[in-house]
Formats: structure tokens, sequence, C-alpha cells
């Protein structure tokens, strides 16, 4: 009878285990995902800014030669 007990009790504490593991998991990847997101949005507004300059550049030669045409 004693042993029975044990092994409910080692159920429950392991079944308690993994319920209070999962929902670190999940907090700690969530954590994980949005500074991963938040370095992808930082690379992506650089490019978009290089980008935007080699634009500008690729633009203003053509400007000013369509104006002395």
């Amino acid at each position: 009878m004693n042993e029975d007990i044990r092994r409910r009790d080692r159920k429950r504490w392991t079944l308690f285990a993994v319920g209070l593991l999962v929902p670190v998991l999940l907090v700690t990847m969530l954590f994980f995902a949005a500074s991963q997101d938040v370095k992808t949005k930082r690379g992506y507004d650089a490019q978009r800014v290089v980008y935007e300059k080699q634009r500008q550049l690729a633009s203003d030669p053509e400007v000013s030669t369509s104006q002395h045409q």
C-alpha cells in the first residue's frame, strides 16, 4: 500500500514539474524570438538607409544630366 502511494506521488510530482516547465520554456522562446526580431528589424532598417542613399546617388546624376541637355 505504501509503495502504491509513492508511485502516485511520483506521477503527480512528475506531472507538476512538466506542467511548470512548459510555460517557462514557452516564455523563454517568446523572449528569444522577440530579441531576434528586434535585431532583424535593426538590420533591415540599416539596409533600407543604405538603399535609400544609393537610390539618391543614382538619381542625382540623372537629374543633373537631364537639366544640362
